[in-house]
């Protein structure tokens, strides 16, 4: 990938982020994806830029301890896109967190 294509391709997931962390707010934090067929609710923590790759970026969820994410999931973007996933939870005994590993749309 050149230069000029990195470029657009990390810009596209920094307005990602900042249309994810713009849409949910303190007021309302819902956050559904899909995972196995079903529609899954959480709550929006963060999203955040990944290293590498340059255009991958994390989202952060905070759901009860009953649900359990592992593997394909898919995210709706900004621009309605369905965009593929990697879903992981990290167990508590409250809530667990869940983390939606993915990739930019190609510029």
């Amino acid at each position: 990938m050149d230069i000029d294509a990195q470029t657009a391709s990390r810009q596209m997931a920094v307005d990602e982020i900042l249309a994810l962390k713009q849409r949910y707010n303190k007021a309302d934090l819902a956050y559904a994806f899909e995972w196995e067929g079903q529609e899954v609710l959480a709550a929006f923590v963060t999203a955040s830029l990944r290293q590498d790759p340059p255009n991958g970026y994390e989202i952060t969820l905070i759901a009860p301890p009953t649900t359990v994410v592992a593997g394909q999931c898919f995210i709706i973007d900004q621009h309605g896109k369905k965009v593929g996933a990697l879903g992981t939870t990290e167990e508590g005994a409250v809530e667990n967190r869940i983390t939606l590993t993915t990739l930019a749309s190609k510029p």
